[in-house]
């Protein structure tokens, strides 16, 4: 039981880590969209 639930634990560490590290791609893609229509 130890280490399935150690193995769930990694699991779901990498799994936030990707939504954590999606969010702010998807949130700042139209806001450098935006920026290089104003800038360039």
């Amino acid at each position: 039981r130890s280490p399935l639930r150690s193995n769930n634990s990694i699991e779901l560490s990498m799994i936030v880590c990707v939504i954590a590290s999606t969010i702010p791609g998807i949130s700042m893609n139209p806001i450098i969209a935006i920026a290089q229509d104003t800038l360039f």
